[in-house]
């Protein structure tokens, strides 16, 4: 198996193609987060760290963008769907837009994240069963005490007693 990538799938987002000023007039905020179905604060801190850096130099509130833009940030959304950080976004977004990149070096990254969701089911699994346990011990609907609550007070004094031993 060749490790590099030479052509694109047809049908996937093209890297942006570099700035050129004054061919287009670009999109505002608005319209490149609707477009993208992103937040606003994910574009101003994809813009902030760097990985958009076609947009248009004017203040914050006037900055324009471009169709590559909308690509970038649509990439980095489904990233983030998937479990990468912005750091893991950054990296991926420099490897896609690299067409001498190493298949196995996206490869190893995109190998790392099933591990951390293993350990999050087993953490929610637990918790289901902690919460399932506390429902269960409920005797009647209405009484004084509240064996849930109580529960979750009973975990917030281990916790402070792990932090001030």
């Amino acid at each position: 198996m060749n490790d590099h990538i030479h052509t694109q799938h047809e049908g996937s987002i093209k890297p942006r193609p570099p700035a050129t000023a004054g061919t287009e007039q670009g999109l505002g905020i608005e319209e490149v987060t609707a477009r993208a179905d992103v937040s606003e604060r994910l574009v101003r801190h994809c813009d902030a760290r760097g990985l958009l850096p076609g947009a248009e130099q004017a203040d914050a509130s006037q900055r324009r963008y471009s169709h590559g833009d909308v690509c970038i940030l649509l990439f980095t959304r489904r990233a983030h769907v998937l479990g990468f950080g912005m750091n893991e976004v950054a990296r991926l977004l420099s490897l896609w837009q690299d067409f001498h990149r190493m298949s196995s070096e996206v490869k190893s990254i995109a190998l790392a994240k099933p591990k951390e969701p293993e350990s999050r089911i087993d953490e929610l699994q637990a918790m289901m069963g902690v919460l399932e346990r506390l429902a269960n011990v409920f005797p009647v609907e209405h009484q004084p005490t509240c064996p849930i609550l109580e529960g979750l007070t009973e975990f917030i004094a281990s916790c402070a007693l792990l932090e001030n031993p």
